[in-house]
Order: structure tokens, then C-alpha cells, then sequence
């Protein structure tokens, strides 16, 4: 399986948890009311979801050297899966039953978990390299110093 297809698959996993969780965090306990409003929303939320996740390249980013550029990147495909959502669901069919509040808490959260995601496997990647460099010395050879 290339690495590309498992950073999609959590990409998109997170991204559909952060759907799942608004609905939590507005409505405190939705299945009762808004089952079927919920599993509308994060099958929609899974394609265009997938779709901006694909569109803007964030599985051909490395996690490990997660950077400014890459920030820059997680946050503009979750604003731009954010405008989609909203559009669809709070201007063009506000009949779907769900608060306009939902995208957009869903959007706050995707931006903490996607971002999420690039920050622990980046701090893991350094904590990694850290513990391997801590028990031997290192040589390093000094060229054009001359004869000092």
C-alpha cells in the first residue's frame, strides 16, 4: 500500500471524526433527532472532504519535515471544504435539518486534527532521531578550516 493512500485514508478519517464530533459538540446527544441529517452530513463532508484533501496535494506531503508551507496548506483545504459545506448545507438546502453552525465547527476541528496529525508524526520523527543520536558520539570532519 503506497504511503500516499494510508495519508489520504487519515486524512479523510479525521476529517470525517471532526464531521462526527461537531455534531456532538452543538447538539450534545444527536442520534435521537438528527440520525439520518448526521449521516448525510458526513457522507457529504467524506466527498468533498476527499475531494479538496486530493485536490490541494496533502497526502504527497512529507509528515515527518511538517512545516509553515504544509500548515499553510492543511488550513486552505479546510477552509475550502469549510465554504463548500456551508454553501451546501446552510445556503443552498437548509431543508438537510442541520445548523449552519455545524460546518463551520466542523471546519475548526478538521484544521486541529489534520494539523494534528503532520505535528505528532513530526514530533515523533525528532523525538526518534534525538534518542538514537543521545547514546554515541558523533564524528564530524572540519574542511577548509586552515591552519587554525
Amino acid at each position: 500500500m503506497p504511503r500516499s493512500f494510508l495519508k489520504f485514508s487519515l486524512d479523510l478519517l479525521a476529517w470525517s471524526a471532526a464531521a462526527i464530533l461537531s455534531f456532538w459538540l452543538r447538539l450534545e446527544d444527536p442520534l435521537p433527532l438528527y440520525a439520518r441529517p448526521l449521516l448525510l452530513y458526513v457522507l457529504l463532508g467524506a466527498v468533498v472532504g476527499g475531494l479538496v484533501i486530493a485536490a490541494l496535494g496533502l497526502p504527497q506531503q512529507a509528515w515527518n519535515k511538517a512545516g509553515l508551507r504544509d500548515a499553510f496548506a492543511v488550513f486552505w483545504a479546510t477552509a475550502l471544504g469549510t465554504g463548500f459545506l456551508f454553501l451546501i448545507v446552510g445556503v443552498g438546502h437548509p431543508d438537510f435539518g442541520i445548523p449552519r453552525s455545524i460546518p463551520l465547527i466542523h471546519g475548526a476541528l478538521a484544521l486541529l486534527f489534520l494539523g494534528g496529525l503532520r505535528a505528532i508524526v513530526r514530533m515523533a520523527k525528532e523525538r526518534s532521531g534525538r534518542r538514537a543520536l543521545s547514546g554515541r558520539e558523533r564524528r564530524v570532519l572540519i574542511v577548509g578550516a586552515g591552519e587554525a
